[in-house]
């Protein structure tokens, strides 16, 4: 028969009985010394008589026997099992685990897959009254274990997964999503979540809108956790055998496998989820559960029938207060039949009697008085238990008051700090909960004592995993710390396997810690060098910038000299040419005004000279005929002027041949232009033609617009 004991620290109670015993038997023994020094050997026979040992024996034990089986009522015995109905409230949760052949890389210890199912189980562990699914995918999906609340056999089934579960082989998240959302109990309502374990590699399978569609349409938060390195990757393993071990080749090249951060960080952004990046860390999920998956609206799921202990403590009770009641009626059946039989009662029989009647009033009152104490030491028990309960079903706050109003009761229980510092350490108040579990280790009972330690170092290892990130030496001092609480553990149960595993798990993250601690320590340095390098090189640049915008600046200052220079000199030349063509203008002009002049004096010569030879031939030769040459006209004129005279045989107007093709000088139609006249002619045409070209030549230099050189 299975027995349960609700409160087993009542057993010390069991001295009170002992005490009691031996009281009665040091009473007893007085009462007989008494006795003897009252009569003699043969009146205390008569005496007896009235008193009857046998009698005294019977109530002696009648009594003892009734507060033992007090002390055993306040052990809240039980046995038996009886299905009573409970509500629960929690949340549904199906896990997606990734089966596929990548997630067999051996970037994290021993590979993806086995971390991926250890901390799916730490995160069930955490739970209290939701309800858990599993789906495994690669190719294909397939649902493992429906929603249920039966956490041993879903870990029975997770640690059986593997990829042999689905029947391809492959990557596709969006199809695992979508088997997921479908195993869900109630369509609607906003208490549904799915967490992923993958290394994030997917075949175009559209992770990211079927988890925008699925949170839309039913209100389901995804959270995604990666694992591998993101880096370099692994090598992914497919045969293990006498001949070594071989890893999978594409193309005659072995496959590395690295995680893909970027698409699960889109799912869970999609479905207002989180993305937890696990990598190649140690991540305590029971703390991501509290952080984030227990914060899913939790509903009312319908009522669970729970197969419990029945208590049994009210037949001891019972049964103690017959054996009171018969020690107590005892002496009155005995009065009776003595008054029946007509003898008077002497004087040693009334004083048993009385004393008798005394003594089961003493007893009587000391069995009221211990009653309190049954019902307080069971309201106690019903405190525990309901707070257990609440604990279960992650009504923290609850179980929480319980605990406390239970340990007001009975203060010196370590049973009662010890859980309420698992309570703490479930709402990850590890401050408190180092604390508590702290002062149940001064305990007498060593599995209690080294389950405190256990936890303790619990709380170092979970404080350290939240500063790996943020604090390195810090949390390498939580783990150091952690370190000799796991040994101490050990060494009160040294089969406690979760212990002798957290102990490796915190040396290695030490290890880890502290290589990641010197590799930021040199990337740093290397960061500090490559600035220095960088502000080394700016500032080169910088100088060389400014020496060439000098040397620009002072060529193009050159080059404007130059061209000033150069436009001066072109108008100093134009400035020369205009003078020079003024100049041969003027030349020209005072050339051709002494050339008329000249002329004008030849002309006024021969015109003398002509006038003087006529008046000589006048005076020396005789006048002929009117018809002749030289006769004057009727006009006064002299008739042998060759202008005057009309041109010989052609009409009026027109040349006679001798004339054609001879050019008079428009100065003298008298006479013939000299050598010299005409030479000075051409020449003064020649020079019009040369300050006609210089003027044209000026005029273009003026419109020519200066150009800066193209550097």
């Amino acid at each position: 028969m299975d027995i349960q004991f609700g409160n087993f620290t009542a057993l010390h109670l069991l001295w009170v009985v002992a005490a009691v015993m031996v009281v009665v038997l040091f009473a007893m023994a007085a009462r007989r010394r008494a006795l003897a020094r009252f009569a003699t050997s043969n009146l205390v026979g008569r005496l007896a008589l009235a008193g009857n040992r046998g009698r005294q024996w019977i109530k002696a034990i009648l009594a003892t026997a009734a507060l033992a089986l007090m002390v055993v009522s306040l052990l809240d015995i039980r046995w038996g099992k009886a299905w009573r109905e409970t509500p629960q409230k929690g949340i549904e949760v199906m896990f997606v685990l990734d089966v596929s052949r990548s997630m067999l890389a051996e970037d994290v210890a021993p590979n993806r897959l086995d971390r991926a199912k250890r901390q799916i189980g730490d995160m069930v562990e955490a739970m209290a009254g939701d309800r858990v699914g599993l789906v495994a995918f690669a190719g294909t999906a397939r649902r493992l274990v429906p929603l249920t609340s039966h956490y041993h056999d879903f870990q029975q089934t997770l640690q059986s997964a593997g990829p042999l579960d689905v029947d391809r082989g492959g990557s596709r998240l969006g199809d695992a999503l979508k088997l997921a959302s479908e195993g869900f109990l109630d369509q609607t309502g906003d208490h549904k979540a799915i967490v992923v374990f993958t290394d994030g590699e997917d075949q175009e399978s559209k992770p990211v809108e079927t988890a925008e569609q699925l949170h839309r349409d039913h209100g389901i938060r995804i959270f995604t956790v990666g694992l591998g390195d993101f880096e370099q990757g692994a090598r992914i393993p497919v045969q293990q055998g006498n001949r070594g071990r071989s890893y999978m080749e594409y193309e005659g090249q072995q496959v590395w496998s690295k995680m893909n951060g970027a698409t699960l960080e889109q799912v869970a952004l999609a479905a207002d989820g989180a993305y937890i990046p696990a990598g190649v860390k140690q991540v305590d999920m029971g703390q991501v559960y509290h952080r984030y998956v227990s914060q899913v609206e939790q509903r009312d799921f319908e009522t669970a029938r729970i197969h419990s202990y029945l208590p049994r403590f009210q037949w001891f009770v019972g049964l103690a207060l017959l054996l009171l009641t018969i020690d107590t009626l005892l002496p009155a059946v005995r009065r009776r039949r003595e008054t029946s039989g007509g003898a008077s009662p002497s004087l040693a029989t009334a004083a048993s009697t009385s004393s008798r009647n005394k003594a089961a009033a003493a007893t009587s009152l000391a069995m009221l008085l211990l009653l309190p104490q049954i019902g307080s030491a069971a309201e106690p028990a019903d405190l525990v238990r309901k707070a257990n309960q609440a604990l279960h079903a992650g009504e923290f706050d609850q179980a929480m008051a319980d605990y406390q109003q239970a340990a007001e009761s009975d203060p010196n229980r370590p049973e009662l700090l010890y859980n309420q510092a698992v309570v703490q350490y479930r709402q990850g108040q590890y401050d408190q909960a180092r604390q508590l579990f702290a002062q149940a280790t001064a305990t007498a009972d060593s599995a209690l004592d080294a389950k405190a330690r256990y936890n303790l170092a619990n709380c170092d290892y979970a404080e350290a995993v939240q500063l790996a990130t943020s604090d390195k030496p810090a949390a390498i001092e939580r783990l150091q710390s952690a370190i000799p609480q796991y040994r101490a553990a050990l060494q009160g149960d040294p089969t406690d396997t979760d212990a002798r595993a957290n102990l490796q798990l915190a040396q290695l993250l030490i290890n880890q810690l502290q290589q990641e601690e010197e590799q930021e320590q040199q990337d740093e340095q290397q960061k500090d060098d490559q600035q220095k390098d960088d502000q080394q090189q700016d500032d080169q640049q910088k100088d060389d910038q400014q020496k060439d915008d000098q040397q620009q600046d002072g060529q193009q200052q050159d080059d404007q000299q130059q061209d000033g220079q150069q436009q001066d000199g072109q108008q100093q030349d134009g400035q020369q040419q205009d003078d020079q063509q003024q100049d041969g203008q003027q030349q020209d002009g005072q050339q051709q005004d002494d050339q008329q002049q000249d002329g004008q004096q030849q002309d006024d010569q021969q015109n003398d000279g002509q006038q003087q030879d006529g008046q000589q031939k006048s005076e020396d030769e005789p006048q002929e005929p009117s018809d002749q040459q030289g006769q004057p006209s009727p006009d006064g004129e002299e008739a042998n002027d060759p202008a005057q005279q009309p041109p010989a045989g052609g009409q009026p107007g027109e040349a006679s041949p001798d004339d054609q093709g001879e050019e008079l000088p428009a100065f003298d139609n008298t006479r013939s232009m000299t050598k010299e006249e005409a030479q000075k002619m051409l020449q003064a045409v020649r020079d019009r033609e040369l300050l006609r070209h210089l003027q044209q030549q000026r005029q273009t230099q003026r419109q020519r617009l200066p150009v800066d050189r193209d550097w």
